[in-house]
């Protein structure tokens, strides 16, 4: 999969995506394994759009324009550190380089400064911005089922 697959918080997978023999996947596993609250940003493309791994059921890869990082989560709550990437548009532009491709390299990421108060207050903000991102999931899907009639 590759960055297309990256759009509003949402990892899309669909049946038309390129499938790979398990051999290739397992070299791509042995490189970068993915897990359940890594954060994804796309890295080339249409860049800085993420999201987050919510499952441990995990049989896709991605290409290389995708960055994935992996929270120490003894320090960081995984979302508090999506939605504080989410709100670093600004930082993250400033990071880009390429006069053909636009590209976002990983390592200069490293750069971009975020605020970090302890667990119980990320988890507290965390937890409101969890349920304002489920109420708009309900509203997109309820708006994508209405049925307009002429």
């Amino acid at each position: 999969m590759s960055c297309k697959n990256i759009k509003n918080g949402l990892i899309n997978i669909t049946s038309n995506e390129r499938i790979i023999n398990e051999e290739s996947f397992n070299k791509v596993q042995k490189r970068i394994r993915l897990e359940k609250n890594d954060v994804l940003i796309t890295t080339v493309g249409t860049i800085g759009e993420m999201a987050i791994i919510e499952t441990n059921d995990i049989n896709y890869c991605f290409q290389r324009s995708v960055g994935i990082i992996k929270p120490n989560i003894e320090i960081v709550n995984p979302y508090y550190l999506y939605y504080s990437l989410k709100n670093e548009t600004k930082q993250i532009s400033t990071l880009i380089k390429g006069a053909v491709q636009k590209c976002l390299f990983i390592n200069d990421m490293k750069m971009i400064e975020i605020d970090l108060p302890n667990m119980k207050i990320q988890n507290k903000i965390v937890k409101i911005l969890n349920n304002i991102d489920k109420k708009i999931k309900l509203n997109n899907k309820l708006n994508n089922n209405l049925c307009y009639v002429k």
